[in-house]
C-alpha cells in the first residue's frame, strides 16, 4: 500500500487518477503475461495427447479456459498466503530453505 499512497501523497488531482490507472494496467499485463505462461506449459508439457490430429477445436479451447480459470485461482491463493506474511524475505526463505 506504499506506493498508492505515495501517489495520493505527491500527485495533484488529475494525476493521481493517471498514476491509478497505470498501476493497475502494470498489474493486469503481468497478470495476462503469468496466465499465458501457465497456458503454454500446460498445453505443450504434461498433456501431449491435446495436440493429436483431428482434435476438435471445442475440446482445446475448453482445456484453455479451464487452465486460465485453474491459474488465476491458484495466483489469488498465493497472493492470499503471501498476505499472511509481514515481508517478502520471510517468503522466499521459506520457499528457498533447504
Amino acid at each position: 500500500m506504499v506506493v498508492p499512497t505515495m501517489l495520493a501523497h505527491y500527485f495533484p488531482t488529475g494525476m493521481l487518477g493517471l498514476g491509478l490507472t497505470a498501476l493497475m494496467a502494470s498489474f493486469m499485463s503481468g497478470m495476462a503475461g503469468n496466465v499465458t505462461a501457465f497456458q503454454h506449459g500446460l498445453h505443450l508439457r504434461p498433456v501431449p495427447g491435446l495436440h493429436q490430429e483431428g482434435r476438435q477445436r471445442r475440446a482445446l479451447s475448453a482445456v484453455g479456459r479451464w487452465t486460465t480459470v485453474v491459474g488465476i485461482l491458484a495466483s489469488m491463493a498465493a497472493a492470499y498466503a503471501a498476505a499472511s506474511f509481514n515481508n517478502i524475505m520471510d517468503i522466499l526463505q521459506l520457499v528457498f530453505a533447504s
